[in-house]
């Protein structure tokens, strides 16, 4: 986590986290980042349930795998029924965790 950025101006743009996806899905595929993306909410929301607050770096992580999620390559793999409530509820999250700290 010490490699982590720690300013939230250098928040990845959509774009950049599309293109990573692209690059590195044929090498892991969509369930492994599915899997390692809730691996890192469930730990920031555990730890924010648990502590009351968010560490910096797993913030600006589950940020980024709520984005994520949120990206048509990833919640395109979903039915057509499934990709509303998933969106809504992945912005539900993401909105929570935004707010974490302040």
């Amino acid at each position: 986590m010490k490699n982590s950025p720690n300013n939230f101006a250098n928040d990845p743009t959509d774009q950049y986290l599309q293109d990573i996806i692209l690059q590195s899905s044929g090498r892991m595929g969509d369930i492994y980042l599915l899997q390692m993306d809730n691996a890192i909410i469930g730990t920031g929301f555990a730890q924010f349930v648990m502590e009351g607050k968010i560490d910096e770096d797993l913030q600006y992580l589950t940020l980024t795998a709520l984005k994520r999620q949120l990206l048509p390559v990833l919640i395109n793999r979903y039915s057509a029924n499934h990709q509303e409530i998933r969106k809504l509820v992945l912005g539900k999250l993401l909105n929570v965790i935004e707010q974490a700290n302040l």
